[in-house]
């Protein structure tokens, strides 16, 4: 009996091994998962600071979040950060800050290199000012 469980153990080991391969979860990283960056916060307002769960590959190297956010269709606070940082929405100094009232946003994960940047997912939101 003891025998037929270590065999049994065995062939579970040797079959999650590509998988294995391939990178376990950590910092954001997932072994099988589509990129995806989610808010953490419900009904983000300006000042308010947020952060995100993220989920790429960890194959995927130089991996960061990309915040920009826009009234009237012109931006009005740009931020860049790892994927496990907390973003201040406005930041400490932004026409944003300084003039106030409602704004989109946008997170993106994105990953870049010598040839440039690579979004691997994005997630829009409103931020009440």
């Amino acid at each position: 009996m003891a025998r037929r469980l270590l065999v049994a153990a065995f062939m579970v080991a040797l079959m999650a091994s590509p998988a294995l391969a391939k990178g376990g979860p950590g910092g954001g990283q997932s072994k099988t998962s589509d990129p995806s960056i989610v808010l953490n916060q419900s009904n983000p307002y300006l000042g308010e600071s947020v952060t995100f769960t993220t989920v790429y590959p960890s194959t995927v190297k130089n991996v960061s979040v990309a915040l920009s956010c826009y009234q009237s269709g012109g931006i009005v606070y740009v931020e860049l950060g790892w994927p496990q940082d907390t973003f201040t929405l406005g930041g400490v100094a932004s026409t944003w800050l300084t003039n106030g009232g409602p704004a989109s946003c946008t997170a993106v994960l994105q990953t870049s290199d010598h040839q440039g940047e690579t979004v691997l997912a994005s997630q829009p939101f409103d931020v009440s000012g």
